[in-house]
């Protein structure tokens, strides 16, 4: 595929990193002004690898565009690996050309239809798999993903009882915590790659969207899904909330800890714990009344409407992964041995998972329409909403109790 770095990419780490020192001046600045706003945006498209920080990104059927979408799997179970098992993980980054982080309506137009994801990770020439599905599904569309430098492709060799071969290219079924699904396997030089970088055998397989479904848990999520995540298509915190955990820490931490999705600014720590709905719309936008607002770019709409909500629906208990400084691989016992001290769920109130820790809220998005704005475009290529830096916040509903989201 295209052998041509991106031209415009955003490390997640390094900005977020960037971003600490200004974060308290920055909180006292946007509650002056009586709102929330959006300070932040991640994008992880590989499960458990390094993430990029976008000005915008669209809202989806199963979270922000790209997000999740490759995910990294034991070659033999086919179940998900993550920086659990490999800390290295956390030092593969991801990059997407310009083109990709349009609003996806648009890709007819502006995105190359060789157009890939570049993953690097130290030591290692980088590697290029194509963003489109078509590949994966067997409608093969230029040249096959490598390493750069490498003419030969990556269709996959047969390799076990869990691989069907089809028109629509090669399907693995794949496993993610306790759901069980189909996935595309994206071939042969992926696979070598990261079996290399990672020091074990594994497969890198894609997310279909317009074939697969993954629903969120009907208990706190009814009717949602999502695709590679661990369990919610997006992850909320507020940098307040990181300032607050930070003042308790021997040594701060930065939000790259936490892979969030949205970062908001401008409210009171873990303020987000209570939000039940809400909605987001541009900065300077007044609205009349408390209806959910956004902005449709999938029918190419640039004005503001009532598209739909955002809604907090189960709090986010945080594992080693916090512990692993994204940056170097190397882990602790830094936060987790703090939120033990304040942030277990018998601590929030929970009566069940009292010894779990939680950071963060895990965010579904509700249209407001019953009927896809976007129907004649692909499945990939179709969104709900747009979410921009800066954007404003207001909250709808709100509840400090977080045991009612538990049933």
């Amino acid at each position: 595929m295209a052998d041509t770095q991106p031209t415009r990419q955003v490390d997640a780490d390094v900005d977020v990193d960037g971003k600490l020192k200004s974060a308290a001046e920055e909180n006292s600045e946007h509650a002056e002004k009586g709102r929330p706003r959006v300070s932040g945006l991640f994008i992880y498209p590989i499960k458990s690898c390094g993430g990029i920080a976008v000005d915008s990104a669209a809202v989806t059927a199963t979270g922000l565009q790209w997000d999740r979408q490759w995910m990294v799997v034991d070659a033999s179970s086919r179940r998900f690996i993550t920086q659990r098992q490999c800390a290295a993980m956390a030092l593969i980054r991801t990059a997407l050309p310009p083109e990709a982080l349009l609003p996806p309506h648009t890709w007819a137009h502006t995105l190359p239809a060789d157009a890939c994801l570049y993953i690097t990770a130290p030591g290692h020439p980088p590697l290029h798999v194509p963003l489109s599905l078509s590949w994966y599904r067997g409608e093969r569309l230029g040249r096959r993903a490598g390493t750069k430098g490498e003419g030969r492709g990556g269709e996959g060799g047969g390799e076990g009882e869990r691989e069907e071969r089809g028109s629509e290219g090669r399907w693995v079924t794949v496993t993610v915590w306790g759901w069980t699904g189909r996935a595309l396997d994206a071939g042969d030089d992926a696979s070598e790659w990261f079996s290399r970088v990672m020091g074990r055998q594994v497969r890198l397989v894609r997310f279909d969207t317009a074939h697969v479904v993954r629903p969120t848990s009907p208990d706190f999520a009814d009717g949602f899904q999502t695709s590679f995540a661990d369990g919610y298509p997006m992850l909320l915190i507020s940098q307040a909330s990181l300032s607050s955990l930070n003042a308790r820490l021997p040594h701060p931490v930065p939000m790259n800890r936490f892979r969030p999705n949205i970062v908001v600014s401008g409210c009171e720590p873990f303020d987000e714990d209570t939000w039940r709905s809400f909605s987001v719309a541009p900065y300077g936008h007044e609205a009349s009344d408390k209806e959910a607002r956004g902005r449709d770019h999938g029918s190419g709409s640039s004005d503001a409407a009532p598209v739909g909500v955002f809604r907090g629906v189960k709090p986010c208990s945080r594992c080693k992964i916090t512990t692993i400084d994204q940056l170097t691989a190397e882990s602790g016992k830094e936060p987790l041995q703090t939120f033990l001290k304040f942030r277990r769920g018998k601590d929030l109130g929970l009566q069940t998972s009292i010894q779990d820790v939680f950071f963060g809220m895990n965010v579904v998005f509700q249209p407001a329409r019953s009927i896809d704005p976007t129907p004649a475009l692909p499945a990939e290529q179709r969104s709900l909403a747009l979410l921009s830096l800066g954007d404003e916040i207001d909250v709808l509903a709100a509840d400090p109790r977080l045991a009612t989201l538990y049933p």
